[in-house]
């Protein structure tokens, strides 16, 4: 099979999944929802010219969440077409990896809450080219107060 202009994932794997619950924590009262805040983030290096390993991660923690939950996933992927630029892979990666990584994620973070006793925790859909603009957005605002 051949790819132009794309890339494909050859694998992936968990590489890190941290849960425990939560002895300090205790529910409220006048409320059953639980606002967990989760953090994700993508990281990637590239393993050779065509080949790249991203890292999608998640943590939930906190003194008002039940549980804590770190997990990192990471995908290798293969690229094809031209050689791009290191903005253009920078795109890809936080859109098209990450696009890729989510669902695994959602998955496993799935299975972990529900094998932690725990009501089984389906992440939301994520909107990766609007969380790309807003990662540009505050790698600027941070450019500028550093100049």
């Amino acid at each position: 099979m051949t790819f132009k202009n794309g890339f494909q994932i050859l694998d992936q794997r968990v590489v890190k999944l941290n849960f425990g619950i939560n002895d300090q924590f205790t529910a409220k009262e006048d409320t059953k929802a639980v606002d967990l805040a989760p953090v994700m983030n993508m990281v990637y290096e590239k393993e050779s010219e065509n080949k790249i390993i991203a890292t999608l991660s998640i943590k939930i923690a906190g003194d008002d969440v039940p549980f804590h939950l770190e997990i990192f996933l990471s995908g290798f992927f293969q690229l094809a077409g031209d050689q791009m630029s290191d903005e253009a892979l920078d795109k890809l990666v936080h859109i098209n990896c990450a696009g890729v990584l989510f669902p695994f994620l959602r998955q496993i973070v799935a299975d972990t809450t529900l094998k932690g006793g725990f009501q089984q925790l389906l992440l939301p859909s994520v909107n990766f080219v609007e969380s790309y603009k807003d990662l540009i957005a505050q790698r600027k605002a941070t450019e500028e107060i550093e100049d």
